[in-house]
């Protein structure tokens, strides 16, 4: 979907700890409580339907967008369809932040400022996010149980670090930046040296999570 081809958007971002599984249950019901004739809503889709029994037609479809930013979450509402002046999009869009901020919400940001704010922060959830799919391992020190990892598509650099705690195991990412991933790879002692820092808890800003998931 092009946002620019939008017949409008509306961009909130929500107080520290609401989740992108909050918004889209939130988004959900107030689309469901919008619009009294028929209503449809699936993955993140609203359609909305005058049916008369006589005429059924849209008079309406809204799609919603979220992204988790370290700890905020910022959706976006867009209007992809309207007919007979109708979009919906501001009621929908204002009920879900009443459900997700108790009526305490700072007016949203429309049409190419909402654009313009959502793509700078899906660019940040990106940094802020690594896709363990799209990694490599550059060089596994299996003593240390840490590796060496290089994203494949944007080229940014990581060390993973195994943790774990009773019977469970993760990982956990700590980006880099490239000199600092080719002088661990020159020095092990100075990688190592970091994985230390890590389980010190002292590189917390460097910690990355995994897609799709929040901190």
């Amino acid at each position: 979907m092009s946002l620019t081809s939008a017949e409008a958007t509306f961009w909130s971002s929500l107080p520290v700890g609401v989740t992108d599984a909050q918004v889209v249950a939130a988004w959900a019901a107030a689309a469901n409580d919008v619009w009294r004739d028929e209503t449809h809503v699936a993955d993140g889709h609203a359609e909305f339907l005058f049916n008369s029994g006589h005429v059924r037609t849209t008079v309406a479809e809204c799609v919603l967008l979220v992204a988790p930013v370290w700890t905020t979450t910022d959706f976006l509402t867009a209007v992809t369809k309207t007919s007979f002046g109708l979009n919906l999009g501001w009621a929908l869009h204002t009920r879900t932040l009443d459900a997700l901020t108790g009526g305490r919400w700072e007016n949203p940001l429309f049409g190419e400022q909402a654009v313009r704010r959502w793509s700078e922060r899906e660019q940040l959830r990106r940094q802020a996010h690594v896709d363990p799919a799209a990694l490599d391992a550059v060089r596994i020190d299996r003593e240390e149980r840490f590796a060496l990892e290089r994203d494949r598509v944007s080229g940014r650099t990581f060390v993973s670090v195994a943790v774990s705690h009773s019977a469970v195991e993760w990982s956990e990412w700590y980006e880099v930046d490239g000199a600092t991933f080719e002088g661990f790879l020159a020095d092990p002692a100075a990688g190592r040296a970091f994985v230390a820092r890590v389980r010190n808890g002292e590189l917390e800003h460097l910690r990355r999570s995994p897609s799709g998931a929040s901190r």
